[in-house]
């Protein structure tokens, strides 16, 4: 399973949760608010606001297995690898280098290394949420 091979992977000692906002919900709000104001109309704002802040999820030691058990075999593998160079340790995939987000549908995933980006330019949690689907 990729939860399996994930683990066989991990090497390298946990990386800081500290890096994860206290309040990943507002946080979120925060830095996709003014994509949101500038995309949409005044009365949409908010309830785009709502779900796009719930779409976000953080790929943490605590929420990676259960994000892969349940995401499509491509979508897990990403995810999977993300989580291990967020502990230095060899992702599966090749691929992924570089990578701190992923859009699956209707959920953005981030890597706790995002957190760690000093830049206020490289905004990835914005782009992520910038393909999520906001209607079926």
């Amino acid at each position: 399973s990729v939860v399996g091979l994930a683990a066989m992977r991990l090497q390298s000692p946990f990386v800081a949760a500290s890096r994860v906002s206290k309040n990943l919900k507002g946080y979120a709000r925060r830095r996709m608010e003014p994509m949101v104001n500038g995309l949409f109309p005044a009365v949409e704002r908010k309830s785009i606001l709502k779900l796009l802040q719930a779409s976000v999820v953080c790929v943490t030691d605590e929420s990676v297995a259960g994000i892969i058990e349940y995401e499509s075999l491509g979508t897990a593998w990403t995810i999977a690898s993300m989580y291990l160079r967020s502990h230095q340790a060899e992702p599966i995939a090749k691929d992924v280098d570089g990578i701190l987000g992923l859009a699956s549908e209707t959920r953005s995933f981030i890597s706790i290394e995002y957190f760690a980006e000093t830049n206020p330019y490289c905004n990835y949690l914005v782009h992520e949420c910038a393909h999520v689907k906001l209607h079926s």
